[in-house]
């Protein structure tokens, strides 16, 4: 999204675009490596927790349909990190830098943050349809539907960033004029899936699934998988959400991207796609003595419904 806003401010205040660039450039860059000096650590350490997150789910962790939701966002997060870091490296190495106006912003727009959104919104909803009505849900639930979502989430997710990219990219607008209408169009379409409807949906159904949490019993125990969904919604609305609707509320007063809010907004990216597996790290570890077991037995644990585990592991496996 950060190429988009910067594509049209450029469409909308000069007609040449490549004088604009070079009068930008230098300042461009040394925002952006103050930018890399503070994103670059969590981009390593995010690309090996999500590594070893998507490898133990493929090679050592039983599937379910929630982990398989967890694989996927995995990915996403990976795929964000992967740019991120492709991006401050050529920050780094001075003779290549160009490379990042012209390749790298398109890897961020094919794969964007809209993922995250999409995963996070499959995973709370499904845990509170299971939650709020089990019997319902476990006979009404198609077969492999946990698949079936994946596919089209990722189809959604790619359409969308294509259709941003076709329009906003500078070398396929006809003019600028038609290329700031249909980039502004692409622009707030995705906004408003992402935003208006996804994003509602996940808030109210995490809500649901947190009020359902707090209304149990003292003596019952809180299943360790709604405490991992409920922070992970709640850390993604805090580093992500929040600033993204920043973003799109000044790009529509102003038709252009405050240095301030896309600073921002590129570190909490980094710090939003790293910090999954290490709440999957302490929710495995709450309330237990034996606190050095493995990676893997912590992490199944997290993604785990401790009351009902015994019941819903196999219908799990069987209809994910």
């Amino acid at each position: 999204m950060e190429t988009s806003f910067h594509t049209l401010y450029r469409i909308k205040k000069n007609d040449t675009e490549l004088e604009l660039w070079s009068i930008n450039k230098s300042d461009f860059f040394k925002d952006f490596r103050i930018v890399a000096n503070i994103g670059f650590p969590f981009c390593i350490v995010g690309l090996i927790g999500n590594g070893i997150l998507f490898w133990l789910f493929c090679c050592t962790i039983k599937k379910s349909r929630f982990t398989i939701y967890v694989a996927n966002l995995a990915t996403g997060d990976f795929i964000i990190l992967l740019h991120y870091f492709v991006a401050y490296l050529l920050i780094f190495l001075p003779s290549h830098a160009s490379f990042y106006s012209q390749h790298v912003k398109v890897i961020s727009l094919l794969f964007g943050s809209g993922t995250n959104i999409y995963f996070l919104t499959a995973i709370s909803v499904e845990r509170y349809l299971m939650v709020s009505s089990p019997d319902w849900f476990q006979s009404h639930r198609p077969k492999h539907l946990t698949v079936l979502v994946c596919v089209i989430l990722w189809t959604l997710s790619f359409i969308l960033t294509m259709i941003e990219y076709f329009f906003c990219h500078p070398r396929y607008l006809p003019s600028h004029i038609i290329g700031f209408l249909y980039c502004h169009t692409a622009i707030v379409l995705q906004y408003i899936i992402n935003y208006i409807i996804f994003v509602p949906v996940m808030i109210l159904s995490t809500l649901a699934l947190f009020i359902k949490m707090k209304n149990k019993p003292p003596q019952n125990l809180q299943a360790r998988l709604d405490i991992s969904i409920v922070a992970t919604v709640f850390l993604h609305l805090l580093l992500s959400t929040f600033i993204k609707i920043a973003i799109f509320i000044h790009y529509l007063a102003a038709f252009m991207l405050s240095s301030q809010y896309r600073r921002a907004s590129l570190i909490l990216d980094c710090m939003d796609a790293t910090i999954n597996p290490f709440v999957y790290l302490i929710v495995g570890c709450w309330k237990r003595e034996n606190v050095q077991e493995p990676f893997h037995m912590l992490l199944d644990r997290a993604l785990k419904d401790d009351l009902n585990s015994n019941q819903t592991t196999q219908p799990d496996q069987e209809r994910a």
